[in-house]
């Protein structure tokens, strides 16, 4: 329920930024963020980039509007892409079957290992064509 209030949400903005019509493009953008936690809560970890105990969330948003789309919480010690071929695809696939014609992902760096570029070039994904699927940071 809440992955689908978030993307209701974030379609209402969008219509309202595109005289109530679906855009026809949009920009995802991925990334992952350090939560601090106090104590040792379960799944979190010390996470020496960092430097503080966390958890490491990776989370999706519209690059127009800010608006987040998907997040997942993961581990404390866990790479930056770690799982983000399936977040990345599910994401992209939801947003153009609800909010946009064709999607974009924006990642920094960290994201687009081997596996990840070779899904998003793939025909019958959300995004087609080499050079199509990301702008990096």
């Amino acid at each position: 329920m809440l992955r689908q209030g978030l993307q209701r949400l974030a379609g209402w903005r969008l219509k309202a930024m595109g005289g109530r019509r679906r855009p026809k493009t949009l920009v995802i953008d991925i990334d992952s963020l350090p939560v601090e936690v106090h104590g040792e809560q379960p799944g979190s970890a010390w996470n020496g980039y960092y430097r503080r105990r966390v958890y490491h969330p990776i989370v999706a948003s519209a690059g127009e509007t800010g608006d987040i789309l998907d997040l997942r919480l993961r581990e404390g010690q866990v790479h930056t892409a770690d799982g983000g071929l399936g977040f990345v695809l599910e994401v992209l696939e939801r947003a153009e079957r609800h909010l946009c014609g064709k999607a974009a992902v924006r990642f920094d760096a960290g994201y687009p290992g081997e596996g990840l570029i070779a899904a998003l070039e793939e025909p019958g994904h959300a995004l087609r064509g080499p050079g199509a699927w990301a702008t990096p940071c």
